[in-house]
């Protein structure tokens, strides 16, 4: 797969916050965005559904895993993981 990359200072958009995510999709075609949770504190999703790109949230829910220290801190590397639990990392990924 070739991919090319583009800086957005070289692209003739300059608009901000929710309405420069939405002219870079439009700029590139794109049909769908996908966005972290939060996005939908400051997406304007009535001009992304108005332009037809669609947005889908990232619902990322942490597994939880015996750590040495207290309690359970989400987000840390996988290093985390293998220094707490050893290599057995196919449970925690996929639920099972």
């Amino acid at each position: 797969m070739n991919t090319r990359i583009v800086r957005a200072s070289e692209l003739p958009i300059t608009s901000r916050k929710s309405q420069l995510i939405l002219d870079l999709c439009q700029h590139f075609g794109a049909e769908k965005y996908l966005s972290g949770a939060l996005g939908k504190n400051y997406l304007d999703e009535d001009r992304f559904a108005d332009a037809g790109i669609t947005i889908d949230y990232q619902d990322f829910r942490h597994p939880a895993y015996p750590q040495l220290w207290g309690n359970f801190e989400p987000y840390m590397c996988i290093v985390d993981y293998w220094m707490n639990c050893g290599s057995d990392i196919h449970h925690v990924l996929t639920g099972k």
